[in-house]
């Protein structure tokens, strides 16, 4: 577990250094600079190039780390990474000749409302490319047990490259077709800056092969392995995506710029998440292939505890300032309209993080078939959902129907690890922790409101943080968090020294 803490501190302190220049960004630069419609077609575009690039990726980032333990050993990882770079070009060509060939269908969609949209939608398969690599040479480097500098390049360099890319377009006045070539080149450089870091470190820690060939029963696995991925992914990612989709489709990119805004501020909740989640993926697939459920059961469970207890705090203090946030933000009282979407995705992200390793679990042991019913279940009640309560409650339909999405797949996937592997993730201390956070959330309710908006923000934070960090040291729940919590003590010299 020891490089497992390190870099999940590391990866946390980069993407929490992401997060405030993402916040800040997203708070204040983007909503001056852009448009909401502008913002909407960002996101759509973005979601759009993602969704292209998982399915032309034919599942190869899941099978670079499920089956990197196992080629390793065997002295073939070189070989291994060569076919993982070589083979999206195939399926690039296919699926992007079947995007350009249903063009006029997509675009029916989004002709009415998001007409925008519609203009530009050849682009995603060239942003999709991009997109292609971005993923599977992330994972190149996480199979080596690194995220930090991955985390550097997207949470950091990217951020400023698109800041860049946004302030340009302002300040220059720039055409709305100039500024969406910015935004895809921003992303085009930070993939050349992961490859070369990739090679660098590949260089370092992977001793040269003589090129032998991958095994026949080594690639009978691989491949139908990664076409369930495929399959599963496809619907697991339109799951994630599809709310933008149908609010651009049913209302248009301004609603979905104020959607991706209030939706961008619950981000905070997942940072520590993404960067465990991340590192113990390895981890994660070594336990399974070598049958040690004892090992995976401690992690599963410290995982859930240990994210329960941080993206509760973190959802409490951004709902209690919230008020202040929407105060503060350039056209805050148009993007004000999202103010209960952050509640509602806020509370199905902190479900999503307390179990978020079960899908991990699930996509790595030998019953990853079973997702693939998983997700199409979920994809037609998030379909459905949507679509009775976006004509009913707009944007915040959206983020209601989200919540019971995240709710249900993770309800159904611990039942299921449980019934397969007899372990589960919640313990006696769950229940105290969810206990803590309504109490966090009631506490904030009877606060009185100050007249001055700093202040009222720092005394409501201040007094949450106190509860939080109280009660989870006093109560013992979580043994990872009262160590971090004693140590700090001792650093500054008035804690208790541990025997």
């Amino acid at each position: 577990m020891g490089i497992v803490i390190r870099q999940s501190i590391k990866g946390s302190i980069v993407s929490y250094v992401g997060a405030v220049i993402g916040m800040v960004s997203t708070i204040f630069i983007y909503p001056y600079f852009l448009s909401p419609e502008l913002i909407g077609l960002n996101r759509i575009l973005i979601d759009s190039a993602f969704l292209f690039a998982f399915i032309a990726q034919i599942g190869i980032p899941n099978a670079i780390i499920r089956f990197t333990p196992q080629l390793k050993k065997m002295g073939l990882i070189r070989e291994a990474y060569r076919y993982a770079l070589l083979l999206p070009v195939i399926s690039f060509v296919f699926f992007g000749t079947l995007v350009y060939l249903g063009k006029d269908y997509f675009q029916g969609f989004f002709t009415e409302n998001s007409p925008l949209f519609s203009k530009f939608f050849l682009l995603i398969i060239p942003f999709g490319l991009v997109c292609i690599y971005m993923n599977i040479i992330e994972n190149f480097v996480v199979s080596y047990h690194r995220i930090t500098i991955p985390k550097l390049i997207r949470d950091i360099i990217l951020r400023f490259l698109l800041i860049g890319s946004a302030l340009l377009f302002f300040y220059l006045q720039l055409s709305i077709d100039l500024y969406v070539m910015l935004v895809i080149v921003s992303y085009a450089l930070a993939v050349l800056i992961l490859f070369s870091y990739f090679k660098r470190l590949q260089r370092i820690m992977t001793p040269r092969e003589k090129r032998k060939g991958i095994p026949k029963e080594i690639l009978r696995t691989v491949f139908p392995y990664m076409g369930f991925m495929l399959i599963a992914g496809i619907g697991s990612n339109i799951v994630t995506k599809v709310d933008a989709f149908m609010i651009s489709s049913m209302i248009g990119l301004g609603s979905t710029g104020i959607y991706t805004i209030s939706f961008f501020m619950t981000s905070i909740i997942e940072i520590p998440s993404r960067a465990t989640l991340q590192i113990s993926a390895p981890f994660v697939s070594e336990s399974l292939e070598n049958n040690d459920i004892p090992k995976l059961k401690d992690l599963y469970v410290r995982y859930s505890s240990n994210q329960a207890i941080i993206g509760g705090l973190l959802l409490v203090i951004l709902w209690a300032n919230i008020n202040s946030i929407f105060f503060l933000m350039p056209n805050g009282d148009v993007y004000s309209a999202g103010k209960y979407v952050v509640l509602f995705i806020g509370l199905g992200k902190l479900i999503d993080v307390t179990t978020g390793i079960n899908n991990v679990i699930l996509i790595y042991s030998k019953y990853h078939r079973y997702l693939i019913l998983f997700v199409l279940a979920l994809g037609i009640i998030t379909v459905t959902g949507n679509y009775i309560l976006i004509p009913i409650l707009g944007i915040t339909g959206a983020a209601i129907a989200s919540l019971a999405s995240y709710f249900i797949i993770n309800t159904v996937v611990i039942l299921f690890i449980y019934n397969r592997l007899g372990i589960q993730p919640f313990t006696l201390k769950t229940l105290k922790i969810i206990s803590l956070v309504l109490l966090a959330f009631l506490i904030n309710f009877l606060l009185p409101t100050l007249d001055n908006w700093f202040l009222d923000s720092l005394y409501r934070s201040l007094i949450l943080l106190g509860v939080f960090v109280g009660f989870t040291y006093f109560y013992k729940l979580s043994d990872d968090l009262n160590s971090i919590v004693l140590k700090a003590f001792n650093m500054m010299g008035f804690g208790r020294k541990s025997r």
